[in-house]
């Protein structure tokens, strides 16, 4: 009797000591639902016939698994898709992800692979085509279809055609109005007819052409599209109608318009229809869209995800017009509507806020406005965005920010890089507030009330140290782009630094994935005109238009060649002078390639029509004769009749009569012992010399004159 008890306080404190394991018992009784048995018995049971999920294969499995002929169809699918993904979301910190390139070679790989068992698909390179669309790059999504079809033998069809219209359409949007919008708008139609030779096309490819139509500003190839889909065999859908009316933001008429010809062809319009329509009346009244709200955003709007995300943009719409026109009060009484009808707010209603605010308040008040609602987005469980956190931090700095500001914004940039990563924005945005700040810093003045930290380059100094490290290892921070460099150089022209601005521009033309763009060339002109070194100015303007030699930089624009003419005309020597006419009458002139320039360029080339001035003439010598300098200006000025507004040419007669003489209007002849605009010096005597060398008297230079 006492074994049995011993053995069953031994089997008990075995029971207690034990750890109690996860597995179900088919012998244990059933628990109760106040304590449900956790782990896997809250799991639904496994059927039969369903596989397990599994995670999709990396690059380098997937390629592995094909070279050894073991990889299969919906794997190779599953493993670009998977990349695609990775591609387009933030990396963290220390880490890589595969990018869009990545992708492309194991596609190219994947065709040109002898040992698989299957063909490939349309479908498997159309993930891959996706990727270069989302980004734009219409250059890299036709190479990879033309591989298809030579290597692989997948001929494109619709979903193909369809994926090189939506990267033509995101390309054009980032384009400004140009040949190249023209040129793509061609493409499109291109791509349709390639794609009505092989088969017929379908809605979606026709409703990516009109979406197309629209970002590339092309409204009435769009409207023409949606008139003409019965020719296609379809008739135009809800969709096709409101990427229309997003091309016609700007014409508030012509959208009411389309929208009543939408109604007449019995197509019912959606929630994204009248949301489109809200911010079309908002951009010409802000008002009136407020009013329009409560009828075009119906109470019904939670019924479906889309109708849900209408309504926000709608919403968010009325509060961007109301923060362009810097009516702070206004914007937050319609994220107050929002609020009352449950329409749920998201990062671009809040960094619409941000806006509002900036463009309301300034010093600390802005940062305490943007702190408060940075705090309701955090109150409100609102995951904020890569944009979000930019504008946020870019309506902090402004155009000359607060200490305040700046600290909030380095906090804000602090709290971003953990959260989602820097962008280039973000980067650009930090080294604009911190060189500016620098800037700022050497112009104030230590008082006994306000005094000036010592330190006044703890800002230029912490400004270098993030250029270098986004130059040295982009991955920690963000990649460095055009306009980076740019801020960069014009930061180190202002203060002096020409060899710190050849580095930067050197170190932009070395980069194997930048290109040197007319802003950055412009800017690197400026600070060698600023530092007096005109000869290297000329080169690099020679290098500009020499493009067969130099494919690294753009052509001169306008705005290169004033910086130019104006640097020429400021130096006081007459062969800069000449350049200086010469350059402005081959560019401005009346057969010039760069249009009418502008009034402060005209006025650069008639200062160095000056420097052409003979020396005065003696009392007695009354011979009527143009001068060189006068005969140049007329020149430059007949040439701006019908090219300029007549009282800007009026005007800028003017300034030739005060430069270089007075004279009559109508001849331009110069008067006797008339000096040319006073530009003209007496040579100096010995006493003149003496007195700029030493000064007045003994007591400022130790020599008494008299």
């Amino acid at each position: 009797m006492r074994s049995i008890l011993a053995f069953g306080c031994l089997a008990a404190c075995a029971g207690m000591s034990a750890p109690v394991s996860r597995r179900p018992n088919a012998f244990s009784a059933k628990t109760s639902p106040a304590a449900p048995r956790r782990g896997p018995a809250l799991a639904p049971p496994i059927k039969g016939d369903r596989r397990p999920r599994r995670r999709p294969l990396t690059l380098e499995t997937a390629r592995h698994l094909l070279n050894k002929g073991a990889l299969s169809h919906d794997d190779a699918v599953a493993a670009v898709r998977s990349a695609t993904r990775l591609a387009q979301s933030p990396a963290p910190r220390h880490k890589t992800r595969p990018t869009r390139n990545d992708v492309d070679a194991f596609v190219r790989d994947v065709l040109n692979a002898p040992s698989r068992d299957w063909e490939p698909t349309e479908r498997l390179c159309a993930v891959a085509l996706d990727a270069h669309a989302r980004d734009g790059d219409v250059k890299a999504t036709r190479q990879l279809i033309r591989a298809a079809r030579s290597l692989g033998g997948v001929q494109p069809g619709p979903v193909s055609f369809c994926i090189l219209i939506k990267a033509v359409g995101r390309r054009g949007e980032k384009l400004p109005e140009g040949r190249e919008k023209a040129t793509l708008t061609k493409s499109v139609d291109e791509a349709i007819k390639g794609c009505a030779r092989n088969s017929v096309p379908d809605t979606v490819l026709l409703n990516a052409a009109v979406d197309a139509y629209a970002r590339l500003g092309a409204v009435d190839d769009a409207l023409h599209l949606v008139g003409s889909f019965g020719d296609y065999g379809v008739q135009a859908d809800a969709r096709a109608y409101n990427a229309a009316l997003k091309a016609l933001v700007r014409r508030p008429r012509d959208a009411l318009a389309l929208r009543r010809r939408m109604r007449a062809a019995d197509v019912k319009p959606t929630a994204v229809t009248n949301a489109t329509l809200i911010h079309t009346v908002a951009l010409d009244n802000p008002a009136r869209a407020q009013r329009l709200l409560p009828t075009l955003v119906r109470d019904d709007f939670g019924r479906d995800r889309d109708s849900l995300n209408a309504a926000t943009a709608a919403y968010t719409s009325v509060i961007g017009a109301f923060a362009s026109q810097g009516a702070e009060r206004a914007a937050y009484d319609v994220a107050g509507l929002m609020r009352r009808r449950s329409v749920p707010l998201n990062a671009v209603t809040f960094a619409e806020l941000f806006r509002a605010a900036s463009t309301a308040t300034k010093g600390s008040k802005r940062a305490r406005r943007v702190r408060g609602l940075w705090r309701r987005l955090t109150k409100d469980r609102i995951r904020p965005t890569r944009g979000c956190y930019d504008v946020a931090i870019a309506s902090l700095i402004g155009d000359v920010p607060d200490p305040a500001c700046l600290r909030l914004a380095l906090d804000l940039s602090a709290t971003m890089r953990a959260d989602v990563g820097w962008s280039t924005t973000t980067l650009n945005l930090i080294l604009a507030a911190l060189y500016a700040s620098d800037a700022r810093a050497k112009e104030a003045r230590s008082t006994y009330d306000a005094p000036v930290a010592s330190d006044r380059n703890a800002k230029l100094r912490a400004a270098e140290r993030l250029f270098d490290r986004a130059e040295r290892d982009p991955r920690t921070c963000a990649p460095p782009d055009c306009a980076t460099y740019t801020i960069a150089l014009r930061a180190r022209a202002r203060r002096g630094d020409l060899d710190g601005c050849r580095q930067a521009f050197r170190s932009l033309r070395d980069s194997p994935t930048l290109s040197v763009d007319n802003v950055a060339a412009t800017s690197m002109l400026v600070a060698l005109a600023r530092a007096g070194a005109l000869s290297e100015m000329w080169r690099l303007l020679e290098d500009m238009r020499n493009v067969e030699m130099c494919e690294d930089l753009p052509t001169p624009d306008a705005d290169a060649v004033e910086v130019v003419v104006r640097a020429l005309a400021r130096a006081r020597s007459g062969v800069a002078a000449d350049k200086a006419i010469a350059l402005y009458e081959r560019h401005f002139g009346s057969r010039g390639d760069l249009g009418t320039p502008s009034e402060a360029c005209v006025q650069a080339v008639l200062l160095a029509c000056a420097r052409k001035a003979p020396p005065p003439k003696g009392l007695f010598d009354l011979k009527q004769s143009v001068r060189d300098d006068v005969r140049a200006a007329r020149e430059v000025l007949d040439g701006l009749e019908g090219r300029l507004d007549a009282d800007t040419v009026r005007d800028l007669r003017q300034y030739a009569r005060e430069t270089l003489a007075q004279c009559e209007t109508e001849t331009w002849r110069d008067g006797a012992g008339q000096r040319p605009g006073g530009r003209w010096t007496e040579p100096e005597s010995a006493s003149d010399r003496l007195f700029s060398q030493k000064g007045w008297n003994s007591v400022d230079s130790g020599f008494k004159l008299f």
